[in-house]
């Protein structure tokens, strides 16, 4: 049997860039097939006839730009948050060397049963430390979501994988800064508010309000982190790639622990191929702490799922996988959306889990 450990937060500064009322909702994800917020939808089971991906269009509509002023989203109000089953417990885990096994927030699993002769360490070996394995510790990651969705919209897309690969992992999902400015693809399907991160022009080449999300993300993960890795889908997957980059070339988030890996599904990379309805056209621009993000291969590990009917992000997507050093790849034959994996898939999903945990 297993225990989640929750050890006491930091408070730390708040963000002093800009922002004057992002959006304070969060929601994270445990056992969602055992929460009562949670009910069996088949309507919201597809975002389209693309499994649940997102509706098959003319890919203009995605790119939506805005040269004028954009207000941070309002507060919203009665989001269903997931909570978390079961007890809590505080403590701080001692080693033997520098007194603390784990992290102030650290979600970690620790054996409860008695570990004698079994040679695994149990939570009462951590307590009293007498053990010099390390204790397992959830991999904790900051979840983007789509373009003119929210949090809540990608925990719901996410259900469709298996308790076996959420229950391994600590999810946080945030919404973006700033309200949609146009109609959402997923309005026929999912409950407003909708936000998006940023705005481009129509030729991709100007960036609006890209700095100011990159500092609310920054300010939310020193605020509830530390976050071990990123988990982006669509216009949050094109940020999560380019996160690591801006981190170790010293542009951004240089005030948050070192991201350590990366779920990009549906995703793509600044500086790509621009998707547009007659095929795949020149490339897109950067934003302008982007410019180097992948100037070199990345060497942060990697989790890339890609649709092979996606249309919007199938090449930008494969184009992305070939900037990474050791990226793990899943090809599917859907579109753009969020998968139910097959048994292969799963064991690929449960297989890069077990890799990050150890990190």
């Amino acid at each position: 049997m297993y225990s989640q450990i929750q050890l006491p937060k930091w408070t730390l500064s708040t963000n002093p860039f800009p922002i004057q009322n992002p959006c304070t909702t969060r929601t994270r994800l445990a056992n969602p097939r055992r929460t009562g917020n949670h009910v069996h939808n088949p309507k919201s089971e597809s975002l389209a006839s693309d499994e649940n991906g997102l509706p098959h269009h003319n890919t203009k509509s995605n790119y939506p730009f805005s040269t004028g002023p954009i207000s941070p989203p309002p507060r919203r109000s009665g989001g269903a948050a997931v909570e978390r089953k079961g007890s809590k417990i505080s403590l701080t885990v001692p080693d033997k060397i520098n007194g603390g096994g784990v992290q102030p927030g650290d979600v970690v699993l620790a054996t409860t049963g008695p570990s004698a002769g079994s040679g695994k360490s149990s939570l009462l070996d951590a307590l009293a430390g007498d053990t010099e394995s390390p204790i397992l510790k959830k991999p904790k990651l900051l979840c983007l979501h789509g373009y003119r969705t929210s949090s809540e919209i990608l925990q719901k897309q996410l259900q469709k994988w298996p308790e076996s690969l959420l229950g391994r992992l600590d999810l946080d999902f945030i919404d973006a800064p700033y309200p949609a400015l146009g109609k959402s693809d997923v309005e026929d399907l999912f409950d407003p508010p909708y936000y998006e991160w940023f705005q481009y022009n129509e030729e991709y080449t100007e960036y609006y309000n890209f700095e100011e999300t990159i500092a609310y993300i920054e300010d939310y993960m020193i605020k509830h982190g530390p976050f071990d890795g990123i988990l982006g889908f669509s216009q949050g997957g094109i940020i999560a790639a380019s996160m690591p980059g801006m981190q170790s070339n010293g542009v951004a988030l240089t005030t948050v622990p070192k991201i350590k890996y990366l779920i990009i599904i549906s995703g793509g990379k600044f500086g790509g191929s621009t998707p547009s309805s007659n095929g795949y056209l020149g490339h897109i621009g950067s934003p302008v702490l982007c410019a180097d993000s992948f100037s070199s291969p990345v060497k942060c590990p990697s989790l890339h799922i890609i649709g092979e009917k996606d249309t919007f992000m199938g090449l930008p997507g494969t184009e992305l996988v070939e900037s990474f050093v050791d990226p793990v790849v899943i090809k599917h034959r859907h579109g753009h959306t969020v998968i139910r994996p097959n048994p292969t898939d799963r064991e690929t999903i449960l297989s890069f889990i077990e890799k990050i945990e150890k990190m």
